[in-house]
């Protein structure tokens, strides 16, 4: 064990200030009194109550190593893993092992990934769960909040960085579900990828009329294009997009690259607008409302 004690500290650092007055009246009574001993003592002793009034404190830091750790390496075999080497937490696993022989691996596959769960499942208190997982948890307990429930037992939870082998790219429609007819709306189409080139095409559709297609070239990660469309005519809609990689071998899975978006179209609603002049308030309420 390391203990490193810092400089002694204070709740009550006003308190201090009151050795002022002691140390003046003590060196008065030191220098014009004749019991210069009683006069000394007096000193100490108030200088020592106003200082415990102070409310003294250290900081130490203890360092606490344990021979024998437990460790848990959860490896995620779910499909969102298969553009990662698969040999990755077996490795780590072999590498813990030789050093900890107690420690163990656990494995979940499936198109769903209960990281939470599977962190409650198990941690067991004062232990080490290793993952070895992209931490895309989109079924059960959220992630964040397994890992909080799980630290008030003193279990520490640690990612292995992984870098993809392969490309995948996926798309997401953002924007409202239900909207006003006639009314301007805007969505986000949102692509993502794992690694850091792709090219495709962009196509966009309501009710299966294209209001957009494109080719893109994307550098980034994510990138997200604003597309504006207005409905008009009541009712359900589907709003839809796609991408159609270019270059063989960019794009690892199918499967994410089309998004279907459900839009409920709504009357204008009427709002009663009391005014004499023209105004720009006027104007935006009669373009938005009846």
């Amino acid at each position: 064990m390391v203990v490193d004690v810092t400089d002694m500290l204070f709740v009550n650092t006003q308190v201090l200030y009151a050795i002022i007055p002691v140390i003046v009246i003590g060196i008065y009574c030191f220098m014009k009194g004749r019991k210069k001993l009683l006069v000394l003592s007096r000193m100490i002793v108030a200088a020592l109550i106003i200082i415990a009034l102070a409310s003294p404190y250290t900081i130490t830091t203890h360092t606490i190593s344990d021979p024998n750790p437990s460790i848990t390496v959860i490896n995620d075999q779910s499909s969102s893993m298969d553009i990662f080497n698969k040999s990755t937490a077996d490795t780590v696993c072999d590498a813990i092992h030789e050093r900890n022989p107690s420690s163990q691996i656990r494995s979940f596959s499936g198109d769903q990934s209960p990281i939470g769960d599977k962190i409650l499942q198990y941690s067991r208190g004062n232990d080490h769960i290793v993952l070895v997982s992209d931490v895309n948890s989109n079924y059960g307990r959220e992630l964040v909040d397994a890992i909080s429930v799980a630290s008030r037992s003193n279990t520490t939870a640690y990612v292995v960085a992984q870098t993809p082998t392969r490309n995948d790219a996926s798309i997401e429609i953002i924007g409202s579900k239900t909207v006003i007819i006639g009314n301007k709306n805007i969505f986000g189409i949102v692509v993502r990828q794992a690694g850091t080139h792709l090219l495709y095409d962009l196509v966009v559709k309501v009710d299966d009329e294209v209001v957009y297609q494109s080719e893109i070239d994307q550098s980034e990660r994510i990138k997200v294009r604003k597309i504006p469309h207005t409905f008009d005519t009541l009712g359900s809609h589907v709003a839809s997009a796609e991408i159609m990689p270019k270059g063989g071998g960019s794009d690892y899975r199918s499967a994410n690259n089309v998004f279907k978006k459900a839009v409920y179209v709504v009357p204008k609603p009427k709002v009663l607008l009391i005014t004499d002049e023209e105004s720009n308030l006027r104007d935006i309420v009669c373009d938005q409302y009846d």
